[in-house]
C-alpha cells in the first residue's frame, strides 16, 4: 500500500466572516483508480486544520465529500492524508485535526448513509487511532455527529 507523492497546488485565503483564514490545496494520484485527487487542509484560527479529500472528477459536486468511488485503493488514498497531516506536523507543531466522516452517497445503488456513527467515522477513527496513537495527541470523538 503505497503513500502517493503529493503536490502543493495553493495556499488559498479565506474572506468569510468565519474562524476559517485560509485553506493549504494539495493534489495526488492514485496508480489504482487513475484518479486524481485533491485534499484541502482548511487552517482555523483556533490553531486547527480541518482536513478534507475528493476525487477531482467531482470537483463541482455539492456531494463531492460524499461520493463513493468505488475502484479500491481506499487504505493507500487514507494513508497519502495522513502523510499530509505528519507533514504538517513538521510546520505547525502545536496545531489541532478535524476530521468527519461525512455520510456516503452511493448513486449505484441509490443509498444514503446515516449522519451518526457511520462507516467512514468507524474508518478514519479506527486508523488514527492506530497509526497516530496517543503520545502526540489527546483524541476526542463526537460518533453523534461521525466527528474526530
Amino acid at each position: 500500500m503505497p503513500v502517493y507523492p503529493l503536490k502543493f497546488v495553493q495556499r488559498e485565503r479565506c474572506f468569510d466572516d468565519t474562524e476559517h483564514e485560509y485553506s493549504l490545496i494539495y493534489t495526488f494520484f492514485s496508480s489504482e483508480t487513475a484518479l486524481k485527487y485533491v485534499v484541502r487542509a482548511e487552517y482555523f484560527s483556533i490553531d486547527a486544520f480541518a482536513v478534507k479529500f475528493y476525487a477531482k472528477k467531482d470537483k463541482r459536486s455539492p456531494k463531492k465529500y460524499s461520493r463513493i468511488i468505488n475502484r479500491g485503493d481506499a487504505l493507500s488514498i487514507l494513508r497519502t492524508v495522513g502523510y499530509l497531516l505528519q507533514e504538517l506536523l513538521t510546520y505547525y507543531s502545536t496545531v489541532s485535526f478535524a476530521l468527519v466522516g461525512t455520510r456516503s452517497i452511493d448513486l449505484r445503488s441509490n443509498k444514503v448513509e446515516g449522519y451518526s456513527n457511520n462507516q467512514r467515522y468507524r474508518i478514519y477513527r479506527e486508523l488514527i487511532q492506530r497509526h497516530f496513537g496517543y503520545q502526540t495527541f489527546t483524541h476526542f470523538e463526537y460518533p453523534e455527529i461521525s466527528s474526530y
